[in-house]
């Protein structure tokens, strides 16, 4: 008897794929945030953040939020899409 392959549905692989995408943005834009202070002694500016403005505003964010705790928030995000693409479910047709 010949196995059958089970097929991944599409929705489950982008949404894996984007959870996982969106936790190595955050990993990128949490290591790189840096604050410099702005040239009037006023708000702090982003230095070079790997994140563009958004990863910026975001790691900004979630560091004062969760302080340190916001890295394993972002890297649980990476492993819950490769958990999601890994051991989705699969639909099966014309059994």
């Amino acid at each position: 008897m010949a196995s059958v392959r089970r097929r991944v549905s599409l929705l489950d692989e982008v949404l894996g794929v984007t959870l996982w995408g969106g936790g190595i943005f955050l990993v990128l834009s949490l290591c790189s945030l840096a604050l410099t202070e702005s040239e009037s002694g006023g708000m702090p500016r982003p230095a070079a953040n790997w994140g563009g403005i958004l990863g910026y505003q975001v790691a900004s964010a979630l560091t004062r939020a969760s302080g340190s705790g916001a890295l394993l928030l972002a890297l649980l995000l990476c492993q819950a899409g490769l958990l999601w693409v890994m051991h989705a479910p699969r639909v099966q047709h014309g059994l």
